[in-house]
């Protein structure tokens, strides 16, 4: 009733290998005989099983996946006491899946042996033989995954990983970074590797288990810096296989910890193989955050000869008076380039501003795409529009981008999407920058000069002059003024000191001031305040000395009222001064100039000296 028999199952090759027909012995021992045995049944099967449901409507669906079975009959008389063995052969399909446990789903691969007893019940066993899968060549190579707009809108994810692809045992290698606008706020970024089982039997499911959690908080991230990771496998991390009842995929899901909200994620497909699979596609490395931003500058300036900026600002130049710049920006879930140009105050009165809900019958003074959606105002009684028409030609026509469009005296702004290969892409809006300012130097130079303003003539020819004696600067008619008039000279102490120069005529109620302005490279000294104290009463010290000096001579050539000249604001790097009335000759404020200069450098207790700096 009750026979006893021992299996032993020995495989060739220690597993059962895909593709190939496997060969092995199944030994039997028996401690006694056994006169009813009549048959020997092994049974090589791989089956899937899946749970569905729970309480009540708990129901487990199995489905056979590949099962092949061999039966021997056993002469009459049964078997003897002793040990018996008989070699047999399984053939393995090259695409039989591997064994898999996953979240109440699971693939199992088993060798079930029985011996038939007569009128018995019948000894048997079951094995769990290893399954070596199909050897697979697959791509590898490094992977580089942003974010979009459907994953946030102020936030962009950056991953790298060195390659989309390893052996089991090996290891997922990457970085993150996150580039966020200003005060978007997020907790931290989530990596979850995980598996998925796609079921396909049973009505079908998708079945996820989490084998490696990483949890990278949002202080990490904020400065833009790429922070590393790594991602360990096992023998027992689930590979990618396919068939019609699994599909079994390996994911890295990156998803944004975000305070009481939703929590946005993609997933990042993954390939795990076995030890004997072949990975096509070397290893490589995708620099990502600040760094891939330093790059990106650098690659941009050296083809350009712009000058990188600091961040988040790209490049930046300056041709004339018009200053420009290209900035990193996040808007809309994607990055983009703000395109900023700057300019002294033009006088004209210019403005743009969105179009309103009252606007539909004024006339549309823009080009193209920008008459849809803005409006062009001249608040200015002293300019006409015909004067301004060029210079607004200049700043509108064929823009790149039209989003956060400005437009006024004083600035041209908008932001410009990157499509594509970055580096390409900014190099080309940066060549279009340079050309831009350009356009908008030329312009500016030729606006006309106020009606009112008599000395207009002689400003053009003296600010030909000057600008040529020295460094930089641009003339703006409009106003009139001399923007940036540049200077270096070396001081007492062998050092090099730069400054810039500017005179503008400022118009309150239509009457003119004549403002001056020197800027330093270097904060002016301790002595500053004392010296301004000093200048107000008599320039009898070597430091007030100077800037006495300064506001008498602009006395004497700045025409108006009787309102002496003062200084009108003074911080580290700057000081203005100012006297009511007309400059007739910018020339006349160059002795200003060199007497505000001695002013900087005895703050500072230097002073300037004749030999050549070297």
């Amino acid at each position: 009733m009750f026979p006893k028999c021992s299996f032993v199952v020995l495989l060739d090759q220690n597993a059962l290998v895909a593709g190939r027909r496997n060969s092995g012995v199944l030994q039997l021992e028996l401690a006694e005989a056994i006169r009813r045995a009549e048959a020997i049944d092994l049974v090589y099967e791989t089956v899937a099983v899946c749970g569905f449901g729970g309480g009540k409507n708990r129901r487990v669906a199995t489905r056979d996946v590949y099962r092949m079975p061999l039966h021997v009959a056993l002469p009459k008389g049964g078997l003897a006491a002793g040990t018996y063995r008989y070699p047999f052969h399984i053939d393995v399909p090259l695409n039989i899946p591997p064994e898999y446990e996953g979240n109440d789903c699971s693939i199992r691969h088993r060798i079930n042996t029985n011996l038939d007893v007569d009128w018995a019940i019948d000894p048997s066993t079951s094995v769990v033989p290893p399954v070596v899968t199909a050897a697979l060549s697959v791509q590898g190579g490094p992977v580089f995954v942003r974010t979009d707009r459907a994953f946030h809108n102020d936030i962009v994810v950056e991953l790298s990983l060195t390659t989309a692809a390893v052996k089991r045992g090996e290891f997922f290698e990457g970085a993150v970074a996150v580039r966020g606008a200003p005060g978007a706020n997020y907790d931290a970024v989530v990596l979850d590797f995980s598996s998925f089982a796609q079921v396909r039997f049973g009505g079908g499911a998708t079945r996820s288990q989490s084998h490696t959690v990483i949890r990278i908080p949002a202080e990490a991230l904020r400065s833009g810096a790429a922070i590393p990771f790594r991602i360990p496998t096992s023998a027992s991390t689930p590979i990618t296989a396919r068939n019609g009842f699994f599909d079994l995929d390996v994911r890295l899901n990156v998803s944004l910890d975000l305070p009481w909200s939703f929590d946005p994620e993609i997933a990042i497909p993954l390939t795990v193989v076995d030890r004997q699979s072949t990975i096509v596609g070397e290893r490589g490395g995708v620099v990502l955050g600040t760094e891939r931003l330093r790059q990106l500058t650098h690659f941009v300036a050296k083809r350009t000869g712009l000058v990188p900026g600091a961040a988040p600002v790209f490049v930046q130049g300056a041709v004339g008076p018009v200053r420009f710049s290209l900035a990193d920006r996040i808007e809309g879930g994607a990055p983009r380039v703000a395109v900023q140009f700057t300019y002294p105050d033009l006088g004209l009165g210019l403005l743009t501003r969105p179009l309103g809900m009252l606007d539909g019958f004024k006339e549309k003074n823009l080009p193209g795409a920008l008459a849809d959606r803005y409006l062009l105002e001249q608040r200015s009684n002293r300019f006409r529009p015909s004067d301004a028409a060029a210079l607004v030609s200049a700043a509108t026509e064929q823009l790149p981008g039209f989003e956060h469009f400005e437009f006024s005296d004083h600035h041209l702004g908008f932001d410009a999407p990157l499509y594509g290969d970055e580096s390409a892409a900014l190099t080309a809006l940066a060549e279009f920058a340079k050309a831009r300012a350009k356009a908008l130097a030329t312009a500016i130079a030729n606006l006309p000069s106020p009606a009112e303003f008599p000395a207009a003539a002689r400003w053009r020819e003296s600010a030909t002059t000057l600008l040529a004696t020295h460094d930089g600067g641009g003339f703006i008619p409009s106003a009139p003024a001399l923007i940036g008039l540049g200077r270096r000279v070396r001081t007492n102490t062998g050092e090099e000191r730069a400054f810039w120069f500017s005179v503008t005529t400022e118009w309150h109620d239509g009457r003119p001031d004549t403002v001056i302005t020197i800027d330093a490279d270097v904060p002016f000294g301790r002595g500053l305040h004392d010296g301004l104290a000093a200048a107000k009463f008599d320039g009898k010290s070597t430091l007030s000395e100077p800037l006495f000096r300064a506001l008498r001579i602009l006395e004497g050539t700045v025409t108006g009222t009787a309102e002496e000249a003062s200084v009108q604001n003074a911080s580290s790097y700057q000081l203005r001064i100012h006297r009511a009335g007309i400059l007739a000759d910018p020339a006349a404020s160059v002795p200003v100039f060199d007497a505000l200069i001695a002013f900087a450098l005895a703050t500072r207790d230097e002073r300037t000296v004749d030999a050549p700096y070297r």
